[in-house]
């Protein structure tokens, strides 16, 4: 029986989408049974009330627990699961897939692209305000496809065409966005009232509530730096930003240098 649990085009659903591409974990075993996991830490635990509340239908549990981690004694986080064979098999239809993140992941068809893109970067990704002082956004995934898919996305809006290179540590794109371009990226996916995590809204309002320092150069975009860049060398250490950016070491401690009198 068709049960159209996910109906792909409802801004709410392409956000799930999005955030299950990064975060989720969709699991197969014999006699077509499995289950999506959901893990978070407790301070986004709210999310997945919202997630269960998108499809009322379909059965799924959340339980809490407690767990010592790399990064972290006492870890708390809370994990939806579903088991559901036809939901399953609907997101395998929109795109999610059985075991680990693949580097395949890539932008659904039909998905509305402002809330698609904002689930990613709820899951995968990061913004706010640098130790430098400026806004930013970062995108992280292994998928060149994805990292294709969103470089398509931030053009129209950033008014740039960026360029991203594999890192030199575990592989993945980090695709980051500064200062006004991270403005206007930031105003598009976190409208008034969109479905995200709480955490991710407040980073969302100081960003949007950055003001350019007086003296602040404003570079123009046809220099040979860009804000992709910048954010890449302040972040990176000068070798793994020789490595990815294929610059000199004097150029990028000059442009540290520049970077820092700002």
């Amino acid at each position: 029986m068709d049960t159209n649990y996910i109906q792909i085009g409802k801004p709410e659903h392409s956000y799930f989408i999005g955030f299950i591409q990064a975060d989720g974990h969709l699991q197969s075993s014999s006699r077509n049974r499995g289950k999506l996991t959901l893990e978070i830490r407790i301070e986004d635990a709210h999310i997945l009330g919202d997630f269960t509340k998108m499809f009322p239908d379909v059965y799924s549990s959340i339980w809490y627990r407690i767990r010592d981690t790399n990064f972290k004694d006492g870890s708390e986080t809370k994990t939806l699961t579903i088991c559901n064979l036809e939901f399953r098999n609907e997101l395998l239809k929109a795109g999610i897939t059985y075991g680990r993140k693949s580097d395949t992941v890539r932008k659904p068809q039909g998905v509305v692209d402002v809330d698609y893109f904002r689930g990613l970067l709820d899951g995968d990704g990061s913004l706010g305000i640098t130790s430098q002082g400026f806004p930013y956004t970062s995108l992280v995934t292994i998928s060149e496809k994805c990292a294709t898919e969103y470089i398509d996305f931030l053009e129209p809006i950033t008014g740039k065409r960026k360029t991203a290179s594999r890192n030199q540590r575990d592989g993945a794109f980090n695709i980051m966005v500064t200062k006004e371009d991270a403005q206007k990226l930031v105003y598009k996916l976190y409208y008034p009232e969109c479905l995200c995590l709480e955490r991710k809204r407040k980073s969302a309002i100081e960003v949007l509530s950055w003001k350019r320092p007086e003296g602040m150069e404003r570079r123009e975009s046809g220099k040979k730096w860009d804000d992709g860049q910048d954010a890449f060398i302040l972040e990176h250490s000068t070798k793994e930003s020789m490595e990815v950016l294929g610059r000199s070491k004097s150029s990028i401690e000059t442009r540290l240098w520049r970077l820092n009198k700002q």
